[in-house]
């Protein structure tokens, strides 16, 4: 019928294909997919590969840390978190002086929060449900969850604000410290927030130790405090270890070797093969001769820095799932070769990718 109509009337034929687009494109709005244009609609329907990042897109872009790596009594080693993807439960210190660093840099280092309202048992319309004393009823941080085979795991109840890889990071730790009052002692002067091209986080900090007069604002806190700034910074991996010649090993900073830095990435790709996304930590400590308190830091995302980045702790890992594209039958052979040639100084990334793609 559509050939027919064309066929005598041809100038209809792009109101006939607009139509059959839209038809479809609302018939996919049933099935709870947008269509951004119609073009899309055609070429959805001649791909033979879909292929998509998993977290965010397919999930509910929830991550959880997986595994960390710090320098211990025994050096830099892999060591599991309590999640559903460990089937030994927790092996870290908790007590480690390297392990609590990590901790703190996470913390710090890290703009997530916990929803406020999360804390307390709210009503249907989201306000606090009072006690009988008119105090608001506290939500336990953590909760017991049923799993497919019948186990139980516990989940954290709180919701995070903010980045997932942030959000899975003060999940781990806040059993470990109060989030909200590290940082609060601590209070940020300077952050430059991550971007794709740098594939870095900074912020600096004052430290608690040089806090004075007991002020609790974190204004008066920066005025007031007169001591050495401190510079957290996480990362790529291979962007953090480049910026550092010392680590933290058993709560003591030494030289790092040649040998201690291939142990390192050694350690990294291990944790990349085995799909994990994986971040690095590291701090410095600032001189108040060079950077005395009120220091106006000038924030650029390309600059030479004037300090040695100590390497204090590894990375943080947390789950991340199949990474693919779609991709148009005709695009395949042009896009693989691209994605080679891209990828090809990226060593880190290429490993991930090609072990976890089907």
């Amino acid at each position: 019928m559509i050939g027919i109509i064309v066929a005598n009337v041809p100038e209809g034929l792009i109101v006939t294909v607009t139509v059959c687009l839209t038809l479809t494109a609302s018939r996919m709005h049933t099935k709870m997919v947008l269509v951004k244009n119609l073009e899309g609609v055609e070429t959805l329907g001649s791909t033979s590969c879909i292929c998509s990042d998993k977290t965010g897109t397919l999930t509910q872009n929830i991550m959880t840390v997986a595994r960390v790596v710090y320098g211990g009594k025994e050096g830099f080693t892999i060591e599991e978190c309590e999640s559903s993807f460990s089937k030994k439960g927790a092996t870290y210190q908790g007590d480690s002086e390297s392990f609590l660093a990590l901790c703190k840099c996470a913390t710090l280092c890290n703009v997530c929060s916990f929803d406020e309202k999360s804390k307390f048992v709210c009503d249907a319309e989201n306000e606090y449900v009072l006690d009988a004393a008119g105090s608001r009823q506290p939500v336990p941080f953590f909760n017991m969850r049923e799993q497919g085979d019948g186990s139980t795991i516990k989940e954290v109840a709180w919701k995070p604000i903010g980045n997932a890889s942030e959000a899975a990071m003060i999940k781990l730790i806040n059993p470990i410290r109060d989030v909200d009052a590290v940082r609060a002692k601590a209070p940020a002067e300077t952050v430059i927030p991550f971007n794709s091209k740098n594939k870095y986080q900074v912020h600096v900090h004052t430290q608690e130790s040089y806090n004075e007069g007991g002020a609790t604002d974190a204004a008066e806190i920066i005025a007031s405090n007169k001591g050495k700034r401190i510079v957290y910074m996480k990362g790529a991996p291979e962007r953090i270890l480049d910026r550092c010649d010392k680590q933290m090993v058993d709560g003591k900073i030494t030289q790092m070797s040649d040998g201690d830095r291939k142990t390192i990435e050694d350690l990294n790709i291990q944790l990349a093969e085995d799909g994990l996304r994986c971040l690095a930590f590291c701090q410095a400590e600032l001189g108040t001769k060079e950077f005395p308190p009120g220091y106006k830091y000038e924030v650029r995302f390309s600059w030479s820095w004037s300090w040695r980045w100590r390497w204090s702790w590894s990375w943080v890992a947390s789950w991340i799932m199949d990474f693919k594209i779609i991709i148009h039958d005709s695009f395949m052979e042009s896009f693989m070769n691209h994605f080679m040639e891209s990828f090809m100084n990226h060593n880190l990334i290429l490993t991930t990718i090609i072990t976890h793609t089907p």
